[in-house]
């Protein structure tokens, strides 16, 4: 009668488990009609399911790890905040939000960082003005072209304006 103190993947279930086939009636019976009347079967049975600990819990079949002494349940908190353009949860640590594509200031910056930020944004609020870009939520919009860059929208643009060719090169 071999019992383990085990974790199961199925159900989260952390403690003791015991061996399927050597301590449930089913397996062992399958085994034995196996070997009497079919050997190569019941063999193939007997290998399969040796040493596989099943779940009090939920009954999951060899769906479980062996679980260390001191770690009986350990957690894995993840830090998140909020994208500060877009409301999404982010990790704590990223750099670009994974949702709207901006860059979001790190909680560690400093106040000369998050003033570059705001100075960024203000210069690019004003060249959206200037060129008649709006944001919709997604993408930059000018006219009835969109664009994931603002850099690309102004690029466009120029061009349309007649300010620069499609080579970037000024007109005269």
């Amino acid at each position: 009668m071999s019992t383990e103190v085990r974790h199961c993947l199925s159900c989260g279930y952390t403690g003791e488990m015991k061996t399927w086939l050597s301590n449930y009636i089913l397996p062992q019976f399958i085994v034995i009609l196996g070997i009497l009347f079919y050997v190569i079967p019941g063999l193939i049975f007997m290998g399969w399911g040796w040493g596989k600990f099943k779940c009090p819990k939920c009954d999951a079949l060899a769906k479980n790890t062996a679980a260390s002494a001191n770690s009986q349940q350990q957690t894995v908190t993840r830090e998140e905040r909020e994208c500060p353009w877009c409301a999404e949860t982010i990790l704590v640590a990223a750099k670009i939000c994974k949702h709207c594509g901006k860059e979001v200031p790190s909680l560690s910056s400093s106040n000369k960082e998050a003033g570059t930020i705001v100075d960024k944004l203000k210069e690019e609020s004003e060249q959206m003005k200037k060129y008649g870009i709006t944001f919709d939520g997604e993408r930059y919009v000018y006219g009835e072209y969109k664009y994931d860059k603002l850099s690309d929208a102004i690029s466009y643009a120029n061009t349309k304006s007649g300010e620069l060719d499609a080579s970037g090169e000024r007109l005269k």
